[in-house]
């Protein structure tokens, strides 16, 4: 949504007063201006969600998502440094082409955000939400197959064994 900051400023302004905390979700690893960031470390917001889709760069493109590696962590730094304690991280997994690096570069992805968010918040949080994807008409991977039961299970458990190790909360 390409007006999410005009969006969030007046929403924030309305509930100020009311002493209600606002929370943005699904995000662009770019998507809030400085001046966001700012308001809304002052209204006590915890955490933020933003919106990788992939674990890996390849993966990103692949996907045509507009977001690289400099972004998520520059994300991280604007959102740490100004105190957040929590970031939740959306990812994909089965998209077309995916290899295992991909599956494990998604909690390696969390694992890198949380330590840059560990720089500025000794208790700072990082959970990588992982989704199957299902390919969706009308869309450019609309013929390609979704990965079956076994395949979706094997990757879950791909992540689950990398989550232990890396010591990142997975949903």
């Amino acid at each position: 949504y390409s007006c999410v900051t005009p969006l969030v400023k007046a929403a924030m302004a309305k509930l100020r007063d009311e002493k209600v905390a606002l929370s943005v979700s699904s995000l662009r690893a770019y998507g809030l201006n400085e001046d966001l960031l700012a308001d809304m470390a002052q209204m006590k917001a915890q955490g933020l969600t933003f919106a990788p889709e992939a674990g890996t760069q390849r993966m990103r493109d692949v996907i045509t998502k507009n977001v690289t590696e400099d972004d998520i962590s520059e994300s991280a730094h604007r959102v740490f440094s100004r105190g957040f304690q929590r970031m939740k991280l959306y990812f994909m997994i089965g998209l077309p082409t995916e290899q295992d690096e991909d599956v494990r570069g998604i909690v390696e992805t969390a694992a890198r955000v949380q330590d840059i968010g560990r720089r500025y918040i000794r208790g700072a949080s990082v959970t990588a939400s992982v989704s199957t994807h299902v390919p969706k008409p009308h869309t450019p991977f609309q013929w390609c197959a979704m990965d079956d039961e076994d395949e979706t299970a094997r990757k879950q458990a791909l992540l689950a064994e990398t989550a232990r190790r890396l010591r990142v909360e997975l949903k």
